[in-house]
């Protein structure tokens, strides 16, 4: 459920517009159900009259931790990473895994571990 708002924030939309779009998607919450969720959520930002994601700020988050982890060791699994991501930030394994691909500086032999880019 949360993926699928943060997947529609990723565009600036209006509360009507969200309420709108996760409706078609199937999610029937109400319209002071969508408004109590982006006023409680960090990673949503306001701006104006719409809302959107952080996802800047996720991605730095997530690449400074893969970075901790991984310390001087050859390749940690991305399960490692989800363990340690902070409660503020929500990502997905596959989440983890394209910021750290699109990062340039890890690379994944099997989709399940990350290794260094010598």
């Amino acid at each position: 459920m949360v993926k699928l708002i943060y997947e529609q924030l990723r565009k600036p939309k209006t509360k009507e517009e969200l309420y709108k779009k996760l409706n078609e998607l199937g999610l029937k919450w109400s319209k002071a159900q969508v408004e109590l969720f982006i006023s409680m959520d960090k990673n949503i930002i306001k701006k104006g009259d719409t809302y959107r994601v952080s996802v800047a700020d996720n991605k730095d988050a997530v690449l400074d931790l893969i970075d901790k982890i991984i310390g001087t060791k050859p390749m940690i699994p991305i399960k490692k990473v989800m363990e340690n991501v902070s409660k503020n930030v929500v990502v997905s394994a596959e989440e983890i895994l394209k910021i750290a691909l699109d990062s340039g500086r890890y690379e994944s032999p099997n989709g399940a571990v990350l290794k260094k880019i010598k």
